[in-house]
């Protein structure tokens, strides 16, 4: 015999909503903090190995990640994760490098320059290279630990849910 109880569709749904936006806002600042605790983990020099997170040498790709607070518009949530660094992309799937900055060595490290520079056309030029990917998103996101950290974090808020909702049945008279 199927229970019946007094619970209304909208505090259902409200609390469904509440508890999701929170938890995304939660996951979403959890893989930001994870992004950039792998991003400054290992200081440059030396330049880091193909196939591994990129080494710190000044600290803006780690700064550049942000987010979005999530929303819901009608049936979707929407929210991000990113960041504006151009060459985010280059280090985590690789890139095909042109060639041409003009550049100078100071104390054994090259400086690179404009190509509008007015000295620029006096200076060598960087050879087209190949960069190899060095990985740092996707690694995080499909990192084991993290995974468990986040199913750990929806069964406490769907444990949230149905607590909220049993505090609002009322016994049928």
């Amino acid at each position: 015999m199927a229970s019946k109880h007094n619970l209304r569709q909208k505090d259902v749904a409200d609390a469904i909503k509440e508890n999701y936006t929170h938890l995304l806002n939660r996951v979403v600042t959890y893989y930001q903090v994870q992004l950039k605790k792998t991003l400054n983990s290992s200081p440059s020099p030396p330049v880091s190995a193909p196939g591994t997170p990129p080494h710190k040498r000044t600290g803006t790709l780690g700064r550049s990640f942000v987010t979005t607070t999530a929303s819901k518009i009608g049936n979707t949530y929407s929210l991000s994760l990113g960041t504006s660094v151009p060459y985010a992309k280059w280090l985590e799937y690789g890139a095909d490098l042109p060639g041409g900055q003009p550049y100078f060595v100071l104390f054994g490290v090259p400086r690179f320059v404009s190509k509008n520079h007015r000295l620029a056309d006096k200076l060598p030029k960087t050879k087209p290279s190949r960069l190899d990917a060095r990985p740092f998103f996707v690694p995080t996101f499909t990192n084991a630990d993290h995974r468990a950290r986040v199913d750990r974090e929806i069964a406490k808020v769907e444990g949230k849910i149905r607590r909220s909702l049993a505090a609002k049945v009322k016994a049928p008279s």
